[in-house]
């Protein structure tokens, strides 16, 4: 396994795991996400070709056997609140592993890679969203030491 900054050659294929990806956080919680459509995926494509081509945000995939397997979006984000004591730190948008591959440390390649690229860029903290839905996910993050800080708490009206 390997991970690498992927061409846009490969736009399809991080395309098809976004899919895959979305479809799932459809499933465990359909009052918060939309079903993919047509127009969903032009969006999310237009933002994956601008993260491989201009890197807004970066992107990196997991390969295994040139197979794209998994990816990860992340970037540096500034704080919103003028009484944060964290003022820049770094962000997971998305991190996604193929059904075929998880647990076998492939997240966890993916999250080392970016983690170490936020230290050599000074950021001492990261965030990430997590579905309270997603127990898979967040016992991922926090068997990697992520803890809650914030809750985004969600009324239907």
């Amino acid at each position: 396994m390997k991970i690498v900054k992927p061409g846009l050659s490969e736009l399809q294929a991080v395309i098809d795991l976004w899919i895959d990806q979305y479809d799932y956080h459809h499933e465990i919680d359909s009052e918060y996400y939309v079903p993919v459509t047509e127009k969903l995926k032009k969006e999310f494509s237009a933002y994956l070709e601008s993260a491989i081509s201009a890197g807004t945000p970066r992107i990196l995939v997991s390969k295994k056997e040139e197979h794209i397997i998994g990816f990860i979006t992340f970037e540096l984000s500034n704080a919103d609140y003028f009484d944060a004591a964290i003022k820049q730190y770094g962000s997971v948008i998305e991190l996604f592993v193929h059904k075929d591959y998880r647990r076998e440390g492939v997240g966890k390649s993916l999250m080392n890679e970016v983690e170490d690229y936020f230290r050599q860029q000074g950021i001492s903290h990261i965030e990430l969203q997590c579905s309270s839905f997603n127990d898979i996910a967040l016992d991922f993050y926090q068997k990697s030491g992520y803890k809650n800080s914030q809750t985004l708490l969600i009324k239907k009206l």
